[in-house]
C-alpha cells in the first residue's frame, strides 16, 4: 500500500513536468480581435479554493501518441462536509484517483488534518510531509491556466499567442448544460517555446454563471519533441 501511494505521488510529478515545459513569464498587449466576456474567473489552484467554491469536481488528463492513448488519470472530487477530528472543526473531502478512494480532512487553513487512502489511515508526519504536496500536485493543470494566462488570453489578447477561431455552444458538463466557448490557439517562439518552435491547442470556456473557468485544455499539435499531445478534460463541475 505504501508503495502504491508513493508510485502515485511519482506519477504526479512526471505529469507535472509534461506542462509545456515549466512555468514562463507572462506577457502583455493586445492580439487579434478576438475576446471572451469573463465576469468572474475561477482557476482552482488548490483544495481551498475548490472546497470554498465547488461541490463537485472531476477531470481527466490523458497523453497520447498520435491518436493512440500512452496514459491517463482520473481525479474526482466529493466535498462531504463538517467533521470533528480530535476535538477540532475540519472539512472531509472525498477524492477518488484512479479508482482509488481517498478521505482527506482539512483544516480551516487547508492543511491536511488527517487522510486515509485506500482504507489505511496515513500517519501524521506521513500526511503533513507527503500527502499535502501530493494534493498539490494533483491540482497541477489548473496552475498551469494561471502560469500560462489564459485569462489574460482570452479577454484581451497576448502577443504570446494567436487566437485563431472561436466557437460558442451548449455543452454538459456533468449534469449541468453550460455555454463554452472553444477557442483554437497557438504559439509560436519566444516567450514561450524557443525559436522555430510551434504548439497548437484547444482551450474550452465554460460559463457556470457564478464563474467561469477552463474546462479543456488539449494539444492538438506541437513541434517540440520532448513534449507530447494530451488533454485535460473537466467532466463534472458542481457549484456549492
Amino acid at each position: 500500500m505504501w508503495r502504491q501511494v508513493l508510485r502515485g505521488y511519482v506519477v504526479v510529478l512526471f505529469m507535472m513536468l509534461l506542462a509545456l515545459g515549466g512555468t514562463p513569464g507572462l506577457a502583455t498587449g493586445a492580439a487579434g480581435d478576438v475576446a471572451v466576456d469573463v465576469d468572474d474567473w475561477f482557476v482552482p489552484l488548490g483544495l481551498p479554493d475548490v472546497v470554498a467554491t465547488l461541490q463537485a469536481l472531476e477531470w481527466s488528463w490523458t497523453e497520447f501518441d498520435g491518436e493512440a492513448e500512452l496514459e491517463s488519470m482520473r481525479v474526482v472530487y466529493q466535498l462531504v462536509g463538517p467533521a470533528d477530528i480530535a476535538g477540532q472543526e475540519t472539512t472531509k473531502i472525498h477524492l477518488t484517483v484512479d479508482g482509488g478512494l481517498w478521505k482527506i480532512w482539512l483544516h480551516p487553513d487547508g492543511a491536511v488534518a488527517q487522510a486515509e487512502i485506500e482504507g489505511e489511515l496515513m500517519p501524521q508526519m506521513f500526511a503533513d510531509m507527503v500527502v499535502g504536496p501530493m494534493l498539490t500536485g494533483l491540482f497541477w493543470p489548473f496552475s498551469m491556466v494561471q502560469a500560462y494566462g489564459v485569462e489574460q488570453v482570452i479577454t484581451h489578447g497576448d502577443p504570446g499567442w494567436d487566437v485563431r477561431s472561436t466557437d460558442t455552444r451548449m455543452a454538459m458538463i456533468g449534469d449541468l448544460k453550460v455555454p463554452v466557448t472553444y477557442l483554437e490557439v497557438a504559439t509560436s517562439g519566444q516567450p514561450y517555446l524557443d525559436a522555430g518552435q510551434r504548439m497548437e491547442l484547444l482551450w474550452g470556456i465554460a460559463d457556470f454563471g457564478a464563474f467561469q473557468m477552463l474546462v479543456e485544455w488539449q494539444v492538438t499539435d506541437v513541434s517540440v519533441d520532448e513534449v507530447s499531445t494530451f488533454r485535460i478534460l473537466v467532466e463534472r463541475v458542481i457549484p456549492r
